[in-house]
């Protein structure tokens, strides 16, 4: 049985991973500072915010929810779950790899089916070992900043394969040829960060969503408490908003590797609770019948979170390759974009799900999954 305000949830991610996507769809990854950094103004404050508000939160909504998910399922223990689960895997992974090959380097299909094979293992574990698991991998990325500080090794961030003029000569008027090779070079130049960074906040999150799916943190959520860790978690962001570049300034992060270490730590953390009051603070709002409504309207896009995922990545190489308005467009002019986007999303989604039950690409997946020709891995 699905949950509205999963759903809703999951609608309201795919909004905030479409703002931060379309502007590196826009402009190269690897120069995304020299490039963006041009820009000043209304048009520089529309980006700084962006990245304070939406940089990292909305994939941290969507890994917490394939997390949360991925319990939900489990719990209706299927007598072939985990041969149900793995084939799912296994057809998401494909999704990943067409994703990869033909319109984005930094597609989260691929990883997530990769890490997903993993769930059914630590299934069996209590929350108290689950959270212990959050911990140790959440905090990878501070490990490789503590061993940086004694091991002298390459750096972990993606490096450009091309100068900035390059790319946007390729990206506007290069043949498919010459793109698809720039993006399997940028993947493989991103792998380090991907790996380091991302994929252990990624099975973090999913650990972390099981643990919510347990306590029924969707429709059980304690107001009191909920409230209680917003007005908390508001005070942490805003802490961090307002005065960031004194809280950095206090750590001589570069002379003292105990203080870089701090620093990381309370940068960090500060990433776990802006994502966590988003999804306590939409869980809240979900309790406000007139806020709820208007809510509601996000379940459509989040039924369809497959299709409207890489349906993003398509519209977003349609506009900057084959239109050409790659590096061509402000940060504001970005954000209109996206506003646009997503209502067209929003009508598709309204439109399709009067007729059919499923997405385009959601249909495929559980058609492919149940097929027991794959078999169970």
């Amino acid at each position: 049985m699905r949950i509205q305000q999963i759903d809703a949830l999951r609608g309201f991610a795919l909004f905030g991973i479409l703002m931060v996507n379309i502007f590196v769809f826009h402009a190269p990854y690897p120069h995304y500072s020299t490039f963006y950094g041009e820009f000043e103004g209304a048009n520089a404050a529309a980006l700084e915010n962006m990245i304070f508000f939406c940089g990292g939160k909305f994939m941290f909504i969507y890994a917490f929810l394939f997390g949360y998910s991925f319990w939900m399922q489990y719990e209706r223990k299927k007598s072939d779950f985990r041969g149900y689960w793995n084939r799912r895997m296994l057809v998401l992974a494909g999704f990943g790899v067409l994703h990869i090959l033909l319109l984005s380097f930094g597609d989260i299909l691929l990883p997530y089916a990769l890490l997903g094979f993993s769930l059914p293992f630590f299934a069996k574990f209590s929350n108290a070992k689950l959270f212990l698991w959050v911990l140790l991998i959440s905090l990878i990325p501070v490990y490789e900043f503590v061993l940086r500080g004694f091991i002298d090794f390459s750096s972990i961030f993606m490096q450009p394969v091309a100068s900035l003029e390059q790319y946007i000569e390729i990206n506007r008027n290069g043949s498919w040829r010459e793109i698809f090779e720039l993006r399997l070079k940028d993947y493989f130049s991103f792998k380090n960060e991907k790996l380091i960074i991302y994929i252990p906040k990624e099975i973090s999150l999913f650990l972390l969503g099981m643990i919510a799916a347990r306590k029924q943190l969707a429709t059980q959520l304690s107001v009191k408490r909920g409230v209680l860790f917003c007005i908390f978690a508001v005070l942490v962001i805003g802490s961090m908003y307002f005065f960031r570049a004194q809280i950095i300034g206090f750590f001589d992060f570069q002379a003292s590797i105990i203080q870089s270490i701090l620093l990381g730590l309370i940068i960090h953390i500060t990433e776990f609770v802006h994502g966590a009051l988003y999804i306590v603070l939409f869980f809240l709002l979900w309790t406000i019948r007139p806020i709820q409504k208007l809510q509601y309207w996000l379940t459509f896009p989040g039924k369809l979170s497959l299709t409207n995922y890489i349906a993003q990545s398509l519209i977003c190489a349609i506009l900057f390759s084959e239109l050409d308005y790659y590096g061509q467009l402000t940060p504001i002019q970005l954000i209109c974009c996206v506003l646009a986007i997503y209502l067209g999303q929003l009508i598709f989604s309204v439109i399709w799900l009067r007729y059919y039950q499923y997405g385009p690409l959601e249909s495929i997946w559980r058609k492919l999954a149940k097929k027991k020709a794959m078999g169970a891995l």
